[in-house]
């Protein structure tokens, strides 16, 4: 098909139409389903809801990889696992990690969707905070939301102290000592 809406395109209207439209119909298409009022629907619909974003930056990160290294990974002998983690990877790594943490962000802040598919018992902060807000519960819904933040910084901080802790080396040098 040669419209970009064709294939893999066609899951960017899971990103793009509003979630109040998205979770109406994701009742309906599982109403009659084991799904139906589960915690696996909201999770299946946020994992299609941000797979496309998902994706996106995966390739993006994908194609920026040099080619020549993975090359040079292959001819020493690198396949399949080990070609992965030791030419592929240490490439696209960053770009994966802010990939994750922007998909991280989205599904944390999302209540759009959530709010026709939370299951009994299944109320996510950002939805508690939506709800909340409307009752003129102020207090509670400030505290919710400084609850939100930190989670929203937490990854950050661990990859800074991960950093610190685990610095990473920039090329080792090997000292030859000269007999001469």
């Amino acid at each position: 098909c040669a419209l970009p809406i064709c294939g893999w395109g066609a899951l960017w209207l899971l990103f793009l139409v509003p979630g109040m439209l998205l979770g109406q119909a994701w009742l309906w298409g599982f109403q009659s389903t084991a799904l139906a009022g589960t915690t696996g629907l909201v999770v299946l619909a946020f994992a299609l809801r941000f797979l496309p974003l998902g994706r996106a930056g995966l390739r993006l990160a994908w194609r920026g990889a040099d080619p020549a290294l993975l090359d040079a990974a292959r001819m020493d002998g690198a396949r399949g696992w080990g070609l992965f983690r030791h030419g592929l990877w240490p490439q696209v790594s960053a770009q994966a990690g802010a990939t994750w943490y922007a998909v991280y962000l989205l599904g944390l802040w999302e209540v759009e969707t959530l709010v026709f598919l939370q299951s009994p018992g299944g109320e996510t902060l950002a939805l508690r905070a939506f709800n909340m807000l409307h009752y003129g519960h102020t207090a509670q819904v400030n505290t919710i939301c400084l609850v939100l933040l930190g989670l929203a910084v937490a990854p950050l901080l661990g990859w800074a102290v991960g950093a610190v802790l685990n610095p990473k080396s920039e090329g080792t040098k090997s000292e030859v000592k000269s007999e001469f």
